[in-house]
């Protein structure tokens, strides 16, 4: 059992950590929404250039980069996630330091 000391010292670190999660966890959303929007405005492109008959070699190599992109930045958020899952909310430091 942590002495009231030690559960102060913990817990003054925590609520900054959590902080910093979510702050990276909105960060990153906000790179997704905008990888999804590059990639639309790409798809459009292609097909503007599909419908002027021109090349869209680089147009999908393109589109293919903003893909893998993409797919990065979504495996960097399931990171983030399991980070904020396993911090403890507010509400539970509280609870925590209710029983002292």
């Amino acid at each position: 059992m942590l002495s009231r000391i030690n559960l102060q010292a913990v817990t003054g670190k925590l609520p900054m950590l959590c902080r910093t999660w979510y702050r990276r966890l909105a960060r990153s959303n906000r790179l997704i929404a905008d990888a999804r929007q590059r990639i639309e405005i790409q798809k459009v492109l292609i097909s503007q250039l599909e419908h002027k008959q021109r090349s869209t070699n680089r147009a999908f190599a393109r589109l293919r980069q903003f893909e893998a992109e993409l797919h990065f930045l979504e495996d960097q958020r399931e990171v983030i996630l399991e980070k904020v899952r396993r911090s403890p909310l507010p509400a539970e430091l509280c609870e925590a330091n209710r029983r002292f």
